[in-house]
């Protein structure tokens, strides 16, 4: 038979003190009753018993001091193992299973830095073979809107992906609460994207889109002998900008004009600032020019300039 635990006898001692002591209580009464019946033999055997009863009484108190000092030691050693099993439950939470995941990380993080790599390489090796001639495509060779031919480019759109994975972003709530933070790196693409990564074009999709349009313009620019340029190069497929047209006549000669501009409002002379200002008088005609040809349909005819 096992042996009870010192709770145990605890609780069962001071049970039995609680039914010795009203025992006594009982047996005093029926010896006062004894002697007042002027019954002496059953008050004699009543008084034995209250003699014995108190002397069990004093066991149960002195056992109850002395398991109580065990009770205090088996508590303090019931400290002890929770600690212990506490200390356990800690170390292994960070250092088997939470320094586990940073070791996967790590591993993880060494083949995604590689795989990243190689598809820099991939697509810096496809921009030296991006022969285009008209400067919208060549502006758009290596930019993360264009055709994405640049580590710059693929970096930018990978921390666009780090931000549409990992951004929790705080939308009311709780006061006080804490938010997830983002992965290192992340960040949105646009202002309006920030609250709604959910939006943002995911990675591959993005890459995908922008080597459909890096062939798309490559076939545009490229043709074969004899062939003419019949089309303009696509737009960006992420926004990027459409090719510039090319510059008037007009417009050439006011680059000019407001090159010698600039230099003439460096002369604080007399003679220069006479020069300075007929440049800027020939420059508001010009720009009125360039107007006009630009939206030839509010220009009046110059007959009708006249009757005006």
């Amino acid at each position: 038979m096992a042996k009870k635990s010192v709770f145990t006898r605890l609780d069962a001692t001071r049970m039995a003190l609680a039914d010795t002591t009203k025992q006594i209580v009982d047996l005093e009464a029926a010896r006062n009753a004894a002697l007042i019946d002027d019954d002496d033999a059953l008050a004699a055997k009543l008084l034995g018993e209250i003699e014995a009863a108190r002397a069990l009484e004093s066991g149960h108190a002195d056992k109850i001091k002395l398991l109580e000092v065990e009770v205090e030691r088996a508590n303090q050693a019931g400290i002890v193992k929770e600690r212990a099993a506490f200390f356990r439950r800690f170390e292994k939470l960070l250092c088997v299973e939470a320094d586990g995941l940073a070791a996967e990380i790590q591993d993880d993080l060494g083949a995604l830095h590689l795989k990243v790599r190689k598809l820099i390489e991939k697509r810096e090796a496809a921009r030296a073979a991006y022969a285009v001639h008209s400067s919208g495509a060549r502006s758009g060779a290596q930019t993360f809107d264009g055709a994405a031919l640049s580590a710059e480019a693929v970096t930018t759109l990978f921390s666009f992906e780090l931000y549409r994975i990992s951004a929790d972003p705080f939308q009311c709530g709780h006061p006080g609460e804490r938010r997830r933070p983002a992965l290192p790196g992340a960040k949105s693409p646009r202002l309006d994207l920030i609250l709604t990564p959910e939006k943002i074009v995911p990675f591959a999709t993005a890459l995908k889109r922008a080597s459909e349009f890096a062939v798309k313009t490559l076939r545009a620019e490229i043709r074969a002998p004899g062939e003419f340029h019949n089309e303009p190069a696509p737009v960006g497929p992420n926004g990027g900008p459409a090719p510039p047209r090319p510059r008037s006549e007009a417009e050439i000669r006011m680059v000019g004009l407001l090159e010698q501009q600039y230099k003439l409002s460096l002369d604080v002379s007399p003679e220069g600032e006479a020069a300075y200002l007929a440049c800027v008088a020939e420059t508001k005609i010009l720009d009125g020019e360039i107007r006009a040809a630009r939206e030839p349909e509010n220009v009046l005819p110059a007959a009708m300039e006249k009757i005006a």
